[in-house]
């Protein structure tokens, strides 16, 4: 091969990888563009919201009517939609995902520990002068009380949402349990009684993760999901982004008598 080939040979591939360049780029550009898209139909969407809205000087929502919720519903769900499409799911945020995760689990765990160990507390101390209705009940609930339960993370504006005020509205719509159990007082039963026997075990979680819908992700493959995230991420429309920045998970478990 004369020198003349081998020129010849370098100025195609030059060309070949200028083009090639020239690609990415046009292909990155379009991406950019998609995603500043999205990110100005969630704030239309967020603005949207907050003219039908209101909220008091502490951060919570003040009622609204029948006709304004189900408008603030509707574009909720399209805000859903919308920030789960848009989810970049970097290696920060599938740690931080698993984290919240384990949490939920976790917590799921001691509501139903919990509740078994009052109910045993109350089969030893049953007074039937006075109890002859005795329940136990344990919640885990997400409960707004103000800006500080909801974090502000480092890529906030990646996705161009407001989810203080936005996770603020959800918590009014959603004010119910992620997880919840239940037992009445039963005096054939003895406090030497497994929690299970007692009537307090965790059936939605049986080590089969509940990965559906928007949880479906490649990235999230490798983690079993919890029965608590699908619930808020599947049924309570809390996106993924949401879930990551709420902070505010409370455990709770009464005995009324």
């Amino acid at each position: 091969m004369n020198w003349r080939q081998q020129l010849l040979i370098r100025w195609k591939r030059h060309r070949i990888k200028r083009r090639f360049g020239q690609l990415d780029g046009y292909l990155q550009e379009a991406q950019n563009k998609r995603l500043a898209n999205v990110r100005k139909k969630i704030q239309r969407i967020e603005r949207k919201i907050v003219e039908i809205t209101e909220v008091d000087k502490d951060g919570f929502l003040k009622s609204l009517s029948r006709i304004e919720q189900e408008s603030v519903r509707e574009l909720l769900f399209e805000r859903y939609k919308l920030l789960n499409a848009l989810f970049a799911a970097t290696l920060a945020e599938i740690e931080h995902f698993r984290q919240v995760n384990d949490q939920l689990f976790d917590l799921t765990k001691k509501m139903y520990s919990q509740s078994a160990a009052f109910y045993r507390q109350v089969l030893t101390t049953y007074t039937p002068s006075f109890d002859d209705d005795v329940e136990v009940e344990g919640r885990l609930r997400f409960v707004f009380n103000g800006p500080e339960s909801v974090l502000q993370l480092e890529n906030d504006a990646y996705y161009g949402s407001d989810f203080r005020s936005m996770v603020a509205v959800l918590s009014y719509f959603y004010d119910s349990d992620i997880e919840y159990c239940h037992n009445s007082l039963d005096l054939t039963k003895v406090s030497d009684m497994t929690d299970e026997e007692l009537g307090f075990k965790d059936c939605l979680n049986d080590g089969t993760t509940w990965a559906e819908g928007c949880l479906c992700h490649p990235a999230m493959n490798h983690i079993c999901i919890c029965h608590a995230v699908h619930d808020l991420c599947t049924h309570k429309e809390y996106s993924i982004p949401d879930l990551l920045r709420m902070n505010d998970f409370w455990c709770e478990v009464g005995i009324t008598h």
